[in-house]
């Protein structure tokens, strides 16, 4: 079920994390404070309202969402101990999805920016953040990227390094003197080799790299998709 209840999350550009019992999902919940519990009622040790009591005793996770999974009909008990919604087993997957999504939207990235020169690499990127449902604004060099973000700032930013006018190196360097902007991540999606001086110039300027020739079409949709999901505000657990 956990593995299921995983791959259908990630295909809803959700990061998880899951745990085993009642007792390391408190403890997972307290590390990494998440944006909303999926809770299975029946388990050893430490059941469900268990753990749904401790949730609302601890002040720092009274306020998280969380959403009852069970194959019995309680929810009066559940809404009672705080529970935000109730899911019945078997899951239904559009059910599922509708009902995450009235937490998620409250924390979401708002606005996603792709800097690509290239058009069908750009769509791709594009695409693959329209799918989650964030919005997306392109530029075709660093310099019309600068421009955009005077106009709107971006949460998460995906570049390419080889660009006309102003690469993704300029870009990089303009972007992190600009105090305002210095904490808005960014991912390099690149076809260039990178070569260690590449590498250190972008050392603790970029979240991650990815390689556009170490992936298919498919796959760099995926990776997209997944970092997206990663720089959500909060986390599925």
């Amino acid at each position: 079920m956990r593995d299921q209840l995983q791959r259908l999350l990630d295909r809803e550009g959700f990061h998880v994390l899951t745990a085993s019992s009642g007792k390391q999902g408190l403890l997972l919940a307290a590390t990494v404070p998440p944006t909303v519990i999926l809770l299975d009622l029946v388990m050893p040790e430490m059941d469900g309202w268990e753990v749904l009591g401790a949730l609302k005793a601890d002040a720092k996770l009274a306020s998280v969402p969380v959403i009852i999974l069970s194959m019995m009909e309680e929810k009066d008990q559940d809404f009672a101990l705080g529970a935000s919604d109730y899911l019945t087993k078997p899951i239904d997957r559009e059910h599922m999805r509708r009902t995450l999504n009235k937490y998620r939207s409250q924390q979401s990235i708002q606005q996603v920016l792709v800097v690509e020169d290239d058009p069908d690499a750009r769509d791709l990127i594009e695409r693959a953040v329209a799918d989650l449902e964030w919005q997306v604004s392109t530029a075709a060099n660093g310099q019309l990227a600068l421009e955009r973000m005077v106009e709107h700032r971006p949460d998460l930013i995906f570049i390419e390094l080889m660009m006309p006018e102003m690469d993704g190196f300029e870009f990089v360097l303009r972007m992190r003197q600009n105090p305002d902007w210095h904490a808005i991540p960014i991912v390099v999606i690149t076809a260039k080799d990178l070569n260690q001086e590449d590498r250190t110039r972008l050392n603790g300027h970029v979240q991650n790299i990815l390689q556009k020739g170490a992936f298919s079409r498919s796959e760099l949709h995926e990776k997209v998709r997944r970092q997206v999901a990663t720089y959500v505000r909060g986390t599925t657990s």
